[in-house]
């Protein structure tokens, strides 16, 4: 059964709707996990025909991969492998695990011919208008969480069954009031104020069709703008817990931190990853406190986020290979 049965057929339903299918599309249903969850790709299949929509079934199993390339040669991985893709108009990943991470016992002296292999269906696949992912409550992805594995679960599928008509309208609602500003403040702990220029960037809503659980609007602030600093009460990097960190920012980068850990992580992270690249607002009436983990912290209701690091994939300008959200409780002021 896998994850089938914490979706029932509703809840698919209502997923695959707030996806935003039109009548015809060509759906690719791309499951990232083993056989358990075939079930689970076969309900989504099954709700995308009831929208209109043409499914397309296509499972990518570590053990398949790990068995392939250990006797594959690059001769025979074809280069043409996913043109059968350039027709697809909708992407959707249901994730049971992390996407192109491969096999732990993938054979090594395979894997520079694993990541071609993966960069080439990117490619194809990145030219899609519409790319969804959605995280399947597994035992595997509750890792990733402070959570244990049921609450982990509990409160994915929670996060999932909401009203996406309401959230797209609150969403749509807030977004009308925000696109007339300019620049904001936001005031965390006892004064912090960080100020943001907003000029001629453009809110993005996310209320299904994107990133799954979902329930936010977000932005990103002109790159050079962030001045001021800001406190966030926790902070996780890895397996470490940083409570009330202070960040200060000039010209839109992080300059210090009160974190002698958080100081040298930032010295390992690639160039440009200390730039603000996002703010964003929780909306998601399902989700109701901060718990450490981002996916679903970043989409709680009356939260905010900043985060450094990428933003060129939302009308940003800073392109680099990172990208960290800070969640966070305050108060905001617009102008």
């Amino acid at each position: 059964m896998g994850g089938s049965y914490m979706f029932d057929d509703n809840l698919v339903e209502k997923l695959v709707k707030a996806i935003k299918i039109s009548k015809g599309d060509k759906v690719l249903l791309q499951l990232w996990g083993e056989d358990d969850y075939k079930e689970l790709l076969h309900k989504f299949s099954t709700a995308v025909k009831n929208n209109g929509a043409i499914p397309i079934e296509y499972q990518h199993s570590r053990i398949h991969y790990k068995n392939l390339f250990a006797e594959a040669e690059e001769k025979e991985i074809n280069k043409e492998s996913f043109q059968c893709f350039k027709e697809v108009d909708v992407v959707v990943d249901l994730c049971a695990c992390a996407p192109v991470r491969p096999h732990d016992e993938f054979p090594k002296e395979k894997l520079d011919l694993y990541r071609s292999y993966m960069k080439r269906l990117f490619e194809v696949l990145a030219t899609k208008e519409k790319f969804v992912q959605l995280r399947i409550p597994t035992s595997e992805n509750a890792l990733e969480s402070a959570l244990n594995e049921e609450e982990y679960k509990v409160r994915m599928v929670k996060a999932y069954d909401i009203d996406y008509d309401k959230l797209y309208i609150k969403a749509k609602s807030l977004v009308g009031d925000l696109e007339k500003n300019t620049a904001t403040t936001i005031i965390t702990g006892d004064n912090e104020k960080l100020s943001l220029s907003l000029k001629d960037r453009a809110w993005y809503i996310d209320a299904g069709d994107g990133d799954l659980p979902c329930g936010e609007v977000y932005i990103a602030p002109v790159e050079n703008s962030a001045e001021g600093s800001i406190l966030i009460d926790q902070v996780f990097l890895d397996d470490v817990k940083i409570e009330g960190l202070r960040l200060e920012f000039k010209e839109g980068k992080i300059v210090n931190s009160n974190s002698d850990i958080f100081n040298e992580f930032l010295e390992t992270l690639p160039p440009s990853s200390d730039i603000l690249c996002e703010f964003g607002i929780g909306l998601n009436e399902n989700v109701t406190e901060i718990i450490g983990y981002t996916p679903l912290d970043e989409k709680a209701s009356g939260t905010y986020h900043i985060a450094i690091g990428a933003n060129s994939m939302f009308g940003g300008k800073n392109n680099c290979n990172f990208h960290m959200d800070f969640v966070f409780y305050g108060k905001v002021e617009f102008e």
